[in-house]
């Protein structure tokens, strides 16, 4: 994040909403990039977090309504997770952290098999 917010375009400026009901994930950096997390706050503004080098994951907690994008480190591009341009904290299935597949925006290959396999936990 040299500077700006790369926020996606097409979508509305968002606000994490706040909550003390957490939730697991795992963010999982399936790009060949290294990726930087951004929680979105609750002035809408990025919160950076720890880099993910590629192919590297981060198990944690956040709140249910928090919002994250992820983005090229150097570039600011902006990748997809779980297919969506944000990711939204939502209540997991039967207490196991949520997988978010963090890859390259598009339709390439090495797109539709990291969607293709959730399995992957770092």
């Amino acid at each position: 994040m040299p500077g700006r917010f790369p926020w996606p375009d097409g979508l509305p400026r968002l606000e994490s909403i706040k909550s003390r009901v957490l939730v697991a994930v795992v963010f999982c950096n399936r790009s060949s990039r290294t990726v930087q997390p951004i929680w979105v706050n609750f002035q809408g503004g990025p919160q950076p977090y720890l880099m993910l080098p590629p192919g590297t994951g981060c198990r944690m907690t956040t709140p249910i309504g928090h919002i994250w994008l992820f983005c090229e480190v150097g570039t600011d591009l902006v990748l997809t997770a779980n297919k969506s341009k944000i990711y939204t904290a939502t209540t997991s299935t039967n207490g196991q952290p949520a997988i978010v597949n963090i890859c390259l925006p598009g339709n390439s290959t090495h797109n539709i098999l990291c969607h293709r396999d959730s399995s992957w936990v770092h």
